[in-house]
C-alpha cells in the first residue's frame, strides 16, 4: 500500500471489512482499526455517499436507542469495460461485482474531432445508467489499441480521456492497452498473483501482472522477451543484434517464412493455405519457430516466478504446434485463438476497472 496516504490506507481497510462482513457499525470499525468515533463515522459516511454502502437504524433485541448499521452496497454496483479500436470502433461490456456480464454491445464512431468523440462515449455511459436505473455506475476500464497511441500513432487521441469522465461522472476510470486489458480477464480467471499474457498478432505482445499490479508499463519487460536471442546466427534486427524472436513469431514473419517454403513471394493465399502447401517443410519451419518461442517462454517464467503464462496465436498452426510443446511441461501454459483475443479484451478492461477499484483492496 505504499504511496498512499493514511486516510485511503483506512478507508481500503473499511472497505475490506464492508466486503467481508457486509454490515458493519461504526463500534465496529473502532474495534477492529483502533479509530475513534468521529473518525470512524466520516469513513462510513464518505464511502456511503460514494455509493459503496448504504446505512439504516438498528434496535438491539428490541430495547434501546437505535444504533446507526451500514451495509455494503456492492450487489448494486455495475462496472463498465470499453474497447477502443483502429477502426473507429467501441465495444462495449457491463458487469457487476461478481463479474456477471449484464450487457454487451457494439458502435461505430466516425472519425470527427476530439471533444466529439469524448462526448460520444460520455453519453454511452449516460445511457448505460439509464439502462440500470437500481444500480451503482461504480468504475470504468478503457482498453485502447497501440496503434492508436505513440509510437504507432503521430499523436494519442483519446489523451485525456479518462479525466474527462471522472469529472463527469464523478467515478474512478482506468486506461491501458489491449494486451494489460486481457491480463486483468486472465487474472480473474485464473485466481492467480503472477501471470504474463503473451500475444502473436502484427506485434509481439507482452502482459504482465504481480500482485494485483501491472507490471513493465515502461514497456521495459516487452522489449526484453521481444528481443530474446533464439537465433544468434538469424537475421539482422533493427535493435542492431541477431536472431530476436520477434522477427520469427509474429503474423508477418511467419507468412513471409511460408511465403519462401512454397516459393510465392507474392500471394493472397490465407496463411492455413500456404502452410498446406508448404508439406513437410513448413511443417518442420513451424515446429522449429514454436520451438524458438517455448524457449523464451520457459525463460521468463522462471525469470518471473510465473503462476501461469496465457498464449494467443494469431496464427492457428504454430498454436497447435505449441500445446504439443507444452503437453509435458511443468510450465503452466494455456494456448488461446485470435478470435478468443479479439473477444476478450473488452471483458478484460471490465475486470480491470473492477479489480483496481474494488478487489484490490484484498491484495494491497
Amino acid at each position: 500500500m505504499s504511496g498512499k496516504t493514511k486516510k485511503q490506507k483506512y478507508i481500503e481497510a473499511v472497505k475490506r471489512l464492508l466486503i467481508t462482513r457486509r454490515t458493519l457499525s461504526r463500534a465496529d470499525v473502532c474495534e477492529e482499526l483502533n479509530l475513534d468515533i468521529r473518525t470512524s463515522t466520516a469513513y462510513l459516511n464518505e464511502l456511503t455517499v460514494a455509493g459503496f454502502c448504504g446505512e439504516t437504524e438498528m434496535i438491539a433485541n428490541g430495547k434501546g436507542r437505535p444504533r446507526k448499521v451500514y451495509y455494503s452496497e456492492c450487489d448494486k454496483m455495475i462496472f463498465v469495460g470499453i474497447q477502443l479500436s483502429k477502426t473507429n470502433g467501441i465495444r462495449l461490456i457491463v458487469i457487476d461485482y461478481e463479474g456477471k456480464i449484464l450487457l454487451r454491445s457494439e458502435k461505430v464512431v466516425l472519425q470527427q474531432s476530439k471533444l466529439y468523440i469524448f462526448k460520444r462515449i460520455l453519453a454511452i455511459f449516460n445511457n448505460i445508467q439509464e439502462k440500470f436505473p437500481d444500480r451503482k455506475l461504480y468504475a470504468a476500464g478503457i482498453a485502447v489499441s497501440r496503434w492508436l497511441q505513440p509510437p504507432l500513432a503521430v499523436f494519442d487521441l483519446y489523451f485525456g480521456l479518462c479525466s474527462f469522465l471522472e469529472d463527469e461522472l464523478n467515478i474512478p476510470v482506468f486506461r491501458c492497452i489491449n494486451i494489460n486489458a486481457l491480463a486483468y480477464k486472465e487474472l480473474d480467471k485464473n485466481k492467480v498473483d503472477r501471470l504474463a499474457v503473451i500475444h502473436l498478432g502484427q506485434l509481439l505482445e507482452l502482459g504482465m501482472i504481480k500482485n494485483g499490479k501491472i507490471a513493465g508499463v515502461d514497456g521495459a519487460l516487452e522489449r526484453d522477451f521481444a528481443h530474446f536471442t533464439v537465433a544468434p546466427d538469424g537475421e539482422k534486427c533493427y535493435c542492431g543484434k541477431k536472431g530476436c524472436l520477434e522477427n520469427y513469431v509474429n503474423l508477418w514473419a511467419l507468412r513471409d517464412g511460408l511465403k519462401k517454403i512454397i516459393g510465392m513471394s507474392e500471394t493472397d493465399l490465407p496463411d492455413n493455405e500456404l502452410f498446406s502447401r508448404g508439406g513437410k517443410a513448413a511443417a518442420d519451419y513451424i515446429h522449429k519457430t514454436a520451438g524458438y518461442l517455448a524457449g523464451a517462454v520457459a525463460k521468463l517464467y522462471r525469470e518471473h516466478n510465473l503462476d501461469r503464462i496465457v498464449i494467443y496465436a494469431g496464427n492457428s498452426v504454430l498454436g497447435e504446434d505449441l500445446k504439443k510443446q507444452f503437453e509435458k511441461s511443468l510450465i503452466p501454459v494455456e494456448i488461446e485463438t485470435e478470435a478468443e483475443f479479439s473477444a476478450s479484451i473488452v471483458r478484460g478492461a471490465a475486470e480491470m476497472a473492477r479489480y483496481l477499484s474494488l478487489i484490490q483492496y484484498f491484495v494491497c
